[in-house]
């Protein structure tokens, strides 16, 4: 009887197996190199933060000043306010990306923005996006209505009479009306001065909180981003200079008032840090995430519209 020839291992699956093996290594390296890149990002803001500390401390601690010193002290003034002014901002901007950060991963953030794409998908999947533009003007004038109706309703005017005798009407001729009050007058007037709020089918679809009833979705997150970096440098202006203006005298003796004069400034940098951090948690988990409700909002009632308001085909 013949022994079976035991097979030999094909070489192909030995490298094959060693290719798999050095494919594992990279994709691990790669994890690696991703967790400890997205470690060094989230904690950028404090790293900065400590590194901006230690430059003011060792700015107010030390003696600079420009090559020609005035007898009054304005260079070291405007120098020490500088220093202030550019760390503080510095603070601020830096943690405000890290209290950002912190917002995309809060729940409030990842629930609103799970409904809106929901509600998105369900549009663009039954193929009704080119009718947000018809539902905007629906419910611009259906709006517009019902804000002319509450004020009229205040000074107790319908609004079904104020359309019949009075929409459009001047002033003048409103002032001429005899037989209604001066604040049935007033609320005519406020009616007439109302517009159409504008509303688009971008407004709606673009994932992005409203500032007041009749702007709806109102200033946008970046756009309210932009208003507060600006006038927080602005007040941060007018404070470094306040506050530097108190160094040029009291850095001058290295005693315990130079210490108190000191950790009073490196606490107003470290405040600016927390107030960056609270404003861009707040931009991304209430601003935002308010924001995309009341577009997820305004889709839904889109959704209702379209069921109510079929779309009639025209005939061949």
């Amino acid at each position: 009887m013949i022994d079976k020839i035991p097979t030999l291992p094909d070489p192909g699956d030995k490298i094959e197996e060693q290719q798999r093996a050095i494919g594992d290594a990279i994709l691990r390296g790669n994890a690696k190199r991703k967790r400890i890149a997205k470690g060094i990002i989230n904690y950028a803001g404090i790293l900065v933060g400590v590194f901006i500390v230690f430059v003011v401390i060792v700015a107010l601690t030390t003696k600079i000043r420009f090559a020609e010193k005035d007898e009054m002290g304005f260079s070291e003034l405007g120098l020490n306010f500088f220093i202030l002014l550019f760390a503080s901002y510095s603070m601020y901007l830096a943690n405000a990306d890290s209290g950002q950060r912190a917002g995309y991963i809060s729940d409030s953030y990842i629930s609103e923005k799970a409904k809106f794409e929901e509600l998105k998908k369900t549009i663009i999947d039954n193929k009704i996006q080119a009718r947000l533009a018809d539902f905007c003007h629906d419910f611009a004038i259906d709006e517009l209505k019902m804000a002319r109706s509450s004020v009229l309703a205040n000074v107790g005017l319908k609004y079904e009479r104020y359309e019949e005798e009075w929409m459009g009407e001047d002033e003048t001729f409103i002032d001429d009306i005899e037989n209604i009050s001066k604040a049935q007058k007033k609320a005519i007037k406020e009616a007439n001065r109302m517009k159409l709020i504008k509303l688009t089918p971008d407004m709606i679809l673009r994932r992005g909180r409203g500032s007041t009833s009749r702007t709806l979705l109102g200033m946008s997150p970046e756009k309210k981003k932009s208003v507060k970096f600006s006038t927080r440098f602005l007040q941060l202006l007018a404070t470094s200079l306040i506050m530097s203006m108190t160094i040029a005298e009291m850095v001058q003796e290295p005693t315990w008032r130079t210490f108190v004069s000191i950790a009073i400034r490196v606490f107003f940098v470290v405040l600016n840090g927390f107030f960056g951090y609270k404003f861009g948690y707040e931009n991304i988990a209430v601003y935002t995430s308010s924001y995309m409700r009341d577009q997820s909002d305004l889709m839904h009632q889109f959704l209702q519209w379209n069921e109510q308001n079929p779309e009639i085909l025209e005939e061949e």
